[in-house]
């Protein structure tokens, strides 16, 4: 049950499956049998179901569930020397999104935070007064759906995942409702 990104960009879908208390769920099933699963929030863009695997490397799939919806971020033109001929290019910088990985080291990361990309190596230069008041102008209009549209959003997934989050020991079979 993978949810294709674009599904989870529009706000009006993810809005609806948050309403519906629709409870996603994902599973992995180990070749023996063994079974563990957990929570797939609403948010989440990909479901890491899996079945067919050797019980052996279950604790390594589970290390790597990462939930993850995306935040786009602001485009700016840029200067870097990796840009072919060293000229200019579009860019975009302050992107990143909202991720959990339920079963990474310490505990306290194992809830919904916002990760961020600040850009690649670049330069903004040559800014006159102009030039100044717009970048100032797209980096209020980013803060502004930070504030907007993510802080909500990152409130109310972890709302989500503590509604669906019982703490408890890692064991192999009863990991249900650890992500």
């Amino acid at each position: 049950m993978t949810t294709a990104p674009d599904q989870l960009a529009d706000g009006a879908h993810e809005a609806d499956l948050q309403r519906s208390g629709a409870a996603r769920r994902w599973r992995i099933t180990t070749l023996d049998g063994q079974t563990t699963e957990g929570h797939l929030p609403y948010w989440a863009t990909d479901d890491p179901s899996e079945t067919g695997i050797h019980h052996t490397d279950l604790k390594v799939r589970l290390a790597d569930i990462t939930h993850h919806s995306p935040l786009a971020g602001q485009t700016l033109r840029v200067y870097s020397p990796s840009h072919p001929g060293g000229r200019s290019a579009d860019v975009e910088i302050l992107h990143g999104g909202i991720d959990c990985t339920p079963y990474a080291e310490p505990p306290d990361t194992r809830v919904p935070v916002v990760n961020m990309r600040l850009t690649d190596d670049c330069w903004i230069t040559d800014l006159d007064p102009e030039a100044l008041a717009s970048f100032s102008a797209q980096l209020r209009a980013q803060a502004d759906r930070l504030d907007g549209e993510v802080l909500p959003a990152l409130v109310a997934a972890r709302a989500d995942w503590a509604a669906h989050h019982t703490p408890t020991a890692p064991s192999a079979t009863s990991d249900a409702d650890r992500s």
